[in-house]
């Protein structure tokens, strides 16, 4: 079995903050429109991953954190879509 270094709740606290300000600096910069269907939620999320396994493919561990953060900031909102019944199909 690996032995693996441990995150603290200050570490995770700290990510869940950073994803918090990018998701409202995305709102701001997008808007506040809901997606239309899960279709339109599974394209932002595949398009994220993909750009995250371009930069994972390159070692370039900046873009990495960016494609990580951009990847958790579309599954929120495509949470809260979905969870405030704001999808149509």
């Amino acid at each position: 079995m690996m032995d693996r270094v441990k995150l603290s709740r200050e570490d995770v606290s700290e990510a869940m903050k950073r994803v918090e300000a990018a998701l409202y600096a995305r709102l701001d910069e997008k808007g506040y429109g809901t997606f239309s269907s899960t279709h339109e939620i599974r394209g932002v999320l595949d398009e994220e991953y993909n750009e995250l396994r371009e930069a994972m493919h390159a070692n370039d561990y900046e873009a990495i954190e960016s494609e990580l953060l951009d990847l958790a900031v579309g599954a929120i909102f495509g949470y809260a879509c979905v969870n405030g019944n704001f999808i149509d199909w």
